[in-house]
């Protein structure tokens, strides 16, 4: 399908965007680093076929929202940031906790990572045995780590917003993958949605 190509391609483009931006300031060097990383996986994955894509519009939606998200914020959201040192450093070990949950869900994920709600494989290993969408956890967490630093009331606003699009874009996947894995209603059963139940279980992607 060209348009998921499409979508997987703004994707990308506006990591590689986020990821100059970032790289400019070396304190943030690993965050781009890792940002270059997704843009890669995601054009890497592009001529991998999957099961089915979830098609409604909605899903959609979600999934090209966040794509533009860092954009918009940018936009939004002018510098420059004056804000006292405990906060800057509270901000930064938020978001490098993120950046550490994000990296094990990607190592997991592999050539399962897509913009769109996608069924490919089944991953039982890493944080998805835990939890189902701790990719997203570790998105929201980052994002809600840049809050607290920059304690803008808009971008606190842009937070929900944003944690809004990823619920969508998980309950969408959900939706495509209970319909290709028979098993998947047992994961479900078994693992937290964004919160572990200390159960074990097998992850998805």
């Amino acid at each position: 399908m060209w348009l998921r190509g499409v979508v997987q391609g703004l994707a990308a483009s506006v990591l590689l965007w986020n990821a100059w931006h970032l790289g400019h300031v070396p304190i943030f060097l690993p965050f781009a680093v890792l940002l270059a990383v997704e843009a890669w996986m995601l054009l890497r994955n592009v001529t991998k076929r999957p099961r089915e894509v979830h098609r409604s519009g909605w899903a959609w939606a979600a999934s090209v929202g966040v794509a533009c998200f860092p954009v918009v914020v940018a936009w939004s959201v002018r510098g420059p940031i004056q804000e006292p040192w405990w906060r800057f450093e509270l901000s930064y070990v938020i978001q490098l906790v993120a950046l550490g949950l994000e990296v094990w869900a990607l190592i997991a994920l592999r050539t399962c990572f897509s913009q769109l709600a996608e069924a490919h494989d089944v991953v039982r290993h890493g944080p998805y045995r835990y939890v189902r969408h701790p990719l997203y956890i570790a998105y929201g967490l980052g994002m809600f780590g840049s809050c607290v630093g920059a304690n803008r009331l808009v971008l606190w606003g842009f937070w929900l917003l944003f944690v809004g699009m990823e619920i969508l874009r998980a309950r969408a996947e959900e939706q495509v993958l209970a319909r290709v894995f028979p098993t998947y209603r047992a994961y479900q059963a078994e693992t937290g949605m964004w919160f572990p139940r200390w159960r074990g279980g097998e992850g998805r992607c």
